[in-house]
């Protein structure tokens, strides 16, 4: 889960409305052009991304740090994280299409420095 709403309203006819955000944290690795490209751009999307060194934190994306490989990953839990209430309400586009926006920029970053 990358992004959902952070609260939730149900509606008198039993509909459920969204809203907050509630953002995933986000690491890359350090010291990378595609670190670089993921820092400037998902900051300025809303998200607060960590550099990850091997052996230093940042959830999974540690593992994959010290494996040796280039990457820049997402992890965390929102409300309704894995519950039978996580369904198509749980986000909306205007969640989704900025972090869309955002990725398709880190790709088109890290492109250009390649």
């Amino acid at each position: 889960v990358t992004v959902a709403y952070s609260e939730f309203t149900t509606n008198d006819d039993g509909s459920v409305v969204g809203s907050g955000v509630s953002r995933a944290s986000c690491a890359y690795t350090n010291g990378t052009a595609l670190g670089q490209c993921a820092n400037t751009t998902l900051s300025a999307a809303g998200y607060s991304p960590m550099a990850v060194t091997p052996g230093g934190g940042g959830g999974g994306v540690a593992e994959i740090v010290d494996a040796g490989y280039t990457t820049v990953g997402f992890w965390g839990s929102f409300p309704r994280f894995h519950t039978p209430d996580d369904d198509e309400t749980s986000v909306g586009p205007e969640l989704l299409e900025p972090l869309a926006s955002a990725i398709a920029e880190v790709m088109a970053c890290l492109d250009d420095s390649v």
